[in-house]
């Protein structure tokens, strides 16, 4: 069975999918422990996420400017 895909960069979802998924999540209820475990694990995954290229300039470092 193949596993699902994991994005390989921070801005790498659409408009519409962040609407969807906005939409999704609305009504959710987490305990404050749980929110800041959350920030916490969020934190560190998207640190370690580099933004994707938006062209072929060598200078635009990590950051994609």
């Amino acid at each position: 069975m193949e596993q699902p895909k994991k994005r390989m960069y921070r801005n790498d979802v659409s408009d519409a999918t962040r609407e969807k998924q906005s939409i999704a999540h609305q009504g959710r209820k987490h305990s404050n422990a749980t929110k800041q475990k959350i920030s916490k694990s969020m934190t560190n995954y998207w640190a370690k996420l580099p933004l994707k290229p938006t062209n072929n300039d060598d200078n635009a470092g990590i950051y994609g400017r």
